[in-house]
C-alpha cells in the first residue's frame, strides 16, 4: 500500500497542470513516470494540458502550444492512464540512461548480485 502526506487539495495531477500553464509554450518533450494510484492524476492532468493546447493551437494557430511528444509511464503492468509502461525500476533506470545518451557499465543500486559491491571495494 501507499500512504502519502498531502493538503486535501493538492495532487500530482494539480502540480503538473501548473507547471505547464506557467510557461508561455509547451515543452517540447514531456516525460511523466509513476508508479502508483496517487501517479494517476498527473497522467490525465498532462493529457488535458495537451488538449487544450492542440485547441489553443488551432484557434491561435500557434503550433509552440502543443509539444512535440509527450510520455506518461507507469511503472508495473496493469491497467493505468498512463500510455506505457515498463515492469520495474531497472527498467526507468534503463530508460532514462538511454534517453541521456550516455552508456554505463556500473552496476546500479537494485541489482541484486555481489558484482555491483566492487566499485566499493578501496
Amino acid at each position: 500500500g501507499v500512504i502519502e502526506v498531502v493538503p486535501r487539495k493538492l495532487n500530482k495531477g494539480l502540480v503538473v497542470k501548473n507547471v505547464l500553464r506557467r510557461k508561455r509554450d509547451l515543452p517540447d518533450f514531456i516525460m511523466c513516470i509513476g508508479d502508483d494510484i496517487s501517479d494517476e492524476k498527473m497522467f490525465t492532468a498532462v493529457f488535458s494540458i495537451i488538449a487544450q493546447g492542440s485547441a489553443g493551437a488551432l484557434t491561435k494557430k500557434n503550433a509552440s502550444l502543443t509539444p512535440k511528444h509527450a510520455f506518461t509511464i507507469t511503472v508495473g503492468k496493469k491497467v493505468s492512464n498512463a500510455s506505457y509502461f515498463v515492469e520495474d525500476a531497472a527498467d526507468v533506470a534503463g530508460l532514462l540512461i538511454k534517453l541521456s545518451g550516455n552508456k554505463t557499465n556500473r552496476a546500479m543500486s537494485w541489482d541484486n548480485d555481489d558484482e555491483g559491491l566492487a566499485m566499493f571495494d578501496s
